[in-house]
């Protein structure tokens, strides 16, 4: 019962962490730019960068956040243990062929597709 327990406390921790980590702007980086208008370009983002990340099972928190956090060598060690004990979970609640399907998946693109309008 108190392996439950502590379990749960643990992942509400990481997930409050993610859920914090994700509600702020990076430091010194305020979005002061105007509302995107009618007819401004859609497409990847300059400088290059291609996106999110493949999805990886077992992986709690994405690599941009980890590197943002500057976590000591404990933190990641317990990340570790945590990201495998979330791996196996879902090895057992995931048939052979969705855990297949997941490592088919690639980054979620745009919300409507490449031209990036939702209708």
């Amino acid at each position: 019962m108190r392996k439950i327990s502590l379990r749960m406390a643990l992942f509400a921790g990481v997930g409050l962490l993610i859920s914090t980590a994700f509600s702020q702007p990076p430091e010194g980086k305020e979005d002061k730019k105007e509302p995107a208008k009618e007819g401004d370009r859609k497409g990847p983002p300059a400088g290059g960068k291609k996106g999110p990340p493949k999805f990886v099972l077992g992986k709690v928190l994405p690599p941009h956040v980890m590197e943002g956090l500057d976590l000591t060598t404990e933190q990641e060690k317990q990340l570790a243990e945590l990201e495998k004990l979330v791996k196996a979970k879902l090895e057992k609640i995931l048939t052979a062929d969705q855990i297949k399907q997941i490592e088919q998946m690639g980054p979620p693109g745009p919300p409507g597709g490449r031209g990036g309008k939702e209708e």
